[in-house]
């Protein structure tokens, strides 16, 4: 990746440059209106279109005319990747550009997202938007808008920019006389808005400046849409990712608007360092305000408030105001914590501006408890498109810093380096297996070079995979963690985890020894995992998570720690640390983790909620505490609000927190709870710490309602009054409360009383005497037997149930008459190599319809502590077809006299089941035939539709696992009113290239077999999408992701069309010359 920032193309703006036509949008501090957002319905989306600002946005798209002026006032440069050839444009011979007669007026279209924001400098004359490269792993590079819009630090009077989604629905969609939100219709679609903006729902799909995860993408309708969710700005026109030069993708029916600052506007930001105040020497940050006018004044009200909502210092004042950037002083307060700048002014306009002042530097401590989890290359590649600054993870106190990885390494070296060079320890995240590539045989060097570290052959090339990824970080990387919370892999048993990390495992003590091997996530799976498998004997720590209020209940966060803990007392690996790799506050039922209040509220909760966290969970067992995440994925839903910054850089309330917490107690010993401790509503949680100055640290809170899950009650009830808390101790002690301030306080014969509240607070001192009480954090566990031999019928490939829900149970489908494959997997846990022979035995039933299966049994070699698995395939009798289901036995008979079986329910299935697939086409929908084996995709041709119906595996299954399984053909047969015509075939290879067949019928029919052999896929016509190695040819394996059907001109009165799915076949071609 290229991270040097290229600035904006100094361009020379016309005199005369025609700005469009703009709307000034008022009533700030709108309500907004929930709608739903990307993969997020109406229920999880955050609202949309509130705006507590004053500003200004086109009346139209920017048009044809408007674009060519700028294209002609723009460098060589610029013109090469913001004009499109396809565009209603005519270059002349001298190179300036000029609009095809009747198109002046017309929304441009074509135009790329980094060309609208070039647009938007030039019309600003200043760099509101800057930029960047980013470099593939193929070599390729693209161009990006880096970051987000910067309204700081230019000191011209107005500024230009692409709106964001809540300025363009509000705009387009809010009425303030009633306070209410339009819906558009076909019918109202050409109609203004209230605030008189046009092409609402029409025109081109217009660029926003947020992003969706990785994406960028463009809201409203266009010329063609047909949708509702279209014309109610609810579709996301997603982008390509960056990895696919997103910002550069150019669209026939997409465009752009402009938004500006008001002709008063105040900046978002307070210093050029993301409001984060370090240096002891600055004692004011600097208020921006943006006048447009030749002479202004405004009347000003600016309130600084602390982290609880205190006021700290207010100021009336009217402020003179020059064109372009008008600074003013605001004095900075004289401690550390998190403060909001609130400013309002005449207009109505409310900003609550957060900074954190961070001057008091934090002890150095090279291995604290203290650390965070941080998306760094999702962020540096998509979330955020910027450098990470990693000086953030020293102000925030961490000292470790948990990320991913992937299978490409050569994405990842460097980022470990630069984690490795800042001073940080790193944890992390190996990837997943993945149960198609894994079961391809490697060469025999390969296996050989493995197995002589004891990982059984069919795991060879996972160990290669992994190997890459280690070798990458073996020189950087401070701690491995065998993959990320394994009890929600689909269709992983918790046994075949286990085996995943042994091999990874052994991996990382081969080729980085001196580097700590973490137990993937063992919360939800970890009874079975630590004591029938033994998983947790040969690693250095137990990875947990938990997203638990703090509780004693099940789902409560010491619940779920005593739980944790009783497990490893009776698996004998009590002595084992257990590293909190992701924790935070939600419950993960609501939108907003604490679903009271506003956003704000969640916030200052979220704050409170920290050192629960951080060091509450030391109290209960655990070493090291990551709290997830270090700043927030840009989701607009239920994720988001987990960063300590939010997704512009700017300092959230736990930010300030968390290093609070960190400062005091990131070196510290847990000694114990004090007397008066409780867990219930109302009563105090009372810890003990001792840190390395020897100095006695006691944390407070009282327990509030919403940590037991209980919303009843508003935000502003939550804290009750103080209440006294006795600690023996002579002399003085300081008390820190979490609004940063410090107060020396005084015994009282003998004792220290402490005014608690819910929210935490720390009294400190080199003399106190605490009194203790015994709290159990152990829950009694049943003990497991251990055993030497296990035989496990594995869920066949299309249950994508996860582990967590295979531990209670699960069956295998087969189809009557037909092959079906299971899998059966022997596992060695004793220390020396057993040989044996597995059967799988059919069903014992009165009927004499026997079962076909081969072959009749398998010799079996296990290494220790390693496993086989064996294939066998069965054939039921066609009357299993009647039947609920019939049990199907797993022997295993060892040479040396043990011996171990596993029992699985089969039942029977359809051709073709629901529960396998499904429609994802906008606008088809899929069912079942009532009692039938056929499937039903169907569509209302007056709602909006994709032109094509999508018949998509729901998991996608391996079709060709070689080249030599090409040798077949797939069939499927389809009937419907609409005649049908073509269909294709879309597959998708081990490296994520995507290739696709048609069969095409001379006439169209209403019912016919659309056949696809495979062999065809390997023909150069067959690719259709880049992916991992960009080579366009097939590496195997290969799966199938479905079907795209193309029926014929659907009849736009119809209220209902289906295609109904007869039948889908695999067939062995015949003659492999052909």
């Amino acid at each position: 990746m290229m991270r040097t920032a290229i600035l904006a193309i100094v361009l020379t703006l016309a005199s005369w440059a025609q700005i469009p036509e703009m709307k000034t949008i008022g009533d700030p501090c709108n309500p907004g209106i929930v709608v739903p957002f990307g993969g997020f319905g109406k229920d999880e989306a955050f609202p949309r279109g509130q705006v507590d600002y004053t500003y200004r946005i086109g009346v139209t798209e920017v048009t044809y005319s408007q674009y060519c002026q700028f294209l002609n006032d723009s460098t060589e440069q610029v013109k090469s990747f913001a004009f499109n050839p396809k565009m209603k444009l005519t270059r002349q011979g001298d190179g300036t550009f000029k609009v095809e007669p009747g198109w002046e007026n017309r929304p441009a279209a074509f135009v790329s997202r980094i060309a609208a924001a070039e647009y938007c400098n030039w019309l600003s004359k200043a760099t509101v938007y800057a930029f960047n490269t980013w470099e593939r792993p193929d070599g390729k590079t693209h161009r990006r808008i880096e970051g987000f819009k910067d309204l700081t630090t230019t000191t011209q009077p107005v500024l230009y920019y692409l709106p964001n989604m809540h300025e363009f629905h509000k705009a387009g969609f809010y009425n303030p006389r009633d306070k209410t939100w339009r819906t558009i219709i076909k019918d109202n679609m050409n109609e203004p808005s209230h605030y008189g903006l046009e092409n609402v729902a029409e025109g081109v799909s217009e660029w926003m400046e947020n992003t969706n995860v990785e994406a960028t993408f463009a809201l409203g309708a266009n010329d063609v849409s047909n949708s509702d969710d279209d014309f109610n700005a609810i579709t996301l026109h997603n982008s390509a990712n960056t990895e696919a030069g997103g910002d550069e993708q150019q669209c026939h029916d997409t465009g752009f608007r402009i938004a500006a600052t008001a002709k008063i506007a105040v900046a978002p930001k307070l210093n050029d360092d993301d409001n984060l105040f370090t240096d002891d020497s600055t004692q004011f940050a600097r208020l921006r305000i943006r006048s447009q006018a030749q002479e202004d004044s405004v009347q000003l009200h600016i309130e600084v408030k602390d982290i609880l909502g205190n006021t700290v210092s207010t100021h009336h004042t009217t402020q003179n105001l020059k064109p372009g950037a008008n600074d003013m002083p605001i004095e900075l307060p004289k401690y550390d914590g998190f403060f909001t700048c609130n400013v309002q002014l005449q207009d109505g306009t409310s900003l609550k501006i957060p900074f954190v002042v961070a001057k008091n530097p934090l002890p150095a401590i090279p291995n604290g408890h203290f650390a965070v989890g941080h998306h760094l290359d999702r962020h540096e590649r998509g979330f955020a498109r910027k450098s990470f600054d990693f000086n953030r993870f020293h102000q925030l106190g961490a000292t470790w810093v948990r990320t991913g990885s992937s299978h490409a390494p050569q994405q990842h070296a460097a980022m470990f380096e630069r984690f490795h060079k800042n001073n940080l320890k790193l944890l992390v995240i190996l990837p997943p297996p993945n149960k198609f590539l894994d079961r391809i045989p490697p060469e025999q060097d390969i296996v050989d070079k493995w197995l002589k570290i004891g990982i059984s052959p069919e795991h060879a090339s996972l160990a290669e995979r992994l190997a890459q990824i280690v070798n990458a970080g073996k020189e950087h990387v401070d701690a491995w963690e065998l993959g990320n919370e394994p009890h929600h892999w689909r269709g992983y048993t918790v046994g075949e985890y286990a085996d995943y990390a042994n091999v990874a495992r052994l991996v990382v003590r081969h080729l980085a020894p001196h580097a700590k091997v973490v137990l993937g996530d063992i919360g939800s799976i970890a009874k079975p995992l630590l004591t029938t498998m033994g998983a947790a004997k040969h690693v250095d720590a137990l990875a947990v998570h938990t997203y638990c209020n703090f509780n004693p209940n099940f789902w409560g966060n010491l619940g779920w720690m005593r739980r944790i803990n009783g497990v490893k007392r009776v698996a004998g690996v009590e002595d084992k640390p257990i590293w909190l790799t992701e924790i935070n506050i939600c419950n993960y039922s609501d939108k907003l983790p604490v679903p009271v209040g506003t956003l704000e509220h969640y916030l200052q909760y979220q704050a409170i909620t920290i050192p629960k966290c951080l060091a509450g969970m030391l109290a209960y067992g655990a070493s090291k505490v990551f709290v997830y995440t270090m700043q927030d994925p840009p989701v607009d839903s239920r994720e988001e609000p987990f960063g300590l910054l939010d997704r512009y850089g700017l300092p959230k309330p736990a930010f300030a927190t968390y290093r609070l917490t960190a400062e005091l107690l990131g070196d510290a010993t847990f000694k114990g709870f004090l007397k008066g401790f409780g867990t219930e509503i109302g009563q105090i949680s009372a810890f003990a710490f001792q840190d390395s100055k020897r100095q006695s640290i006691a944390l407070l809170w009282r327990n509030d309602q919403y940590a037991f899950g209980s919303y009843k009650s508003p935000y502003s009830q939550l804290f009750k009054p103080k209440q006294p808390f006795h600690i023996k101790g002579s002399g003085s002690a300081i008390l820190v409360t979490l609004d940063g301030k410090r107060t020396t306080i005084n015994d009282d014969k003998g004792v220290f009383t402490v005014p608690v509240d819910e929210a935490p607070c720390f009294l400190i001192a080199s003399n106190l005497d605490f009194e203790w009480v015994d709290v159990p954090i152990h829950r009694q566990i049943n003990k497991v037997p251990e055993i030497n031999l296990q035989v496990q019928i594995l869920p066949d490939d299309t249950n994508g149930s996860s582990a967590m829900i295979l531990m209670n149970g699960y069956d295998i489908p087969a189809l009557p008459g037909e092959e079906n494959t299971i899998r059966v997997r022997c596992r060695n846990f004793g220390d020396t190599p057993l040989q044996g022979t597995l059967a799988l035995v059919p069903p014992d039933t009165f009927s004499d319809h026997d079962w076909a299966i081969t072959p009749e049994a398998h010799r079996v070699n296990i290494i220790p502590g390693g496993f086989v698995t064996k294939q066998f395939t069965v054939i039921p009798h066609q009357h299993f077809k009647k039947s609920q289901g019939l049990t199907v036995k797993a022997i295993l008979k060892c040479d040396n006299g043990l011996s171990a079986t596993d029992t699985i329910w089969v039942k029977p299935m359809k051709n073709l089941q629901l529960d396998q697939w499904h429609s994802p086409a906008r606008g088809w929908k899929l069912k079942q035939e009532m009692d039938g084996d056929k499937l039903i995709i169907y569509c209302n041709p007056k709602e909006g539709h994709h032109p094509s119906a999508h018949f998509f595996w729901k998991i996608p299954g391996v079709i060709a696992y070689s080249q030599q399984d090409l040798n077949k053909t797939l069939k499927l047969e389809l009937q419907a009113r609409t005649p049908l015509k073509t269909v294709a075939l879309l597959a998708k290879d081990a490296n994520g290239e995507e290739f696709l067949i048609h069969d095409h019928l001379q006439q169209p029919q209403q019912q016919a077999t659309f056949e696809f052999d495979l062999r065809r896929l390997e023909k150069p016509d067959a690719f259709i999408a880049y992916g991992g190695d960009n080579n366009k040819k097939l590496d195997f394996p290969l799966r199938s992701l479905g079907y795209v059907i193309s029926p014929g001109k659907l009849d736009p009165t119809s209220i209902y069309v289906e295609i109904v799915v007869l039948k889908h076949t695999t067939t062995k071609n015949k003659d492999i010359s052909q």
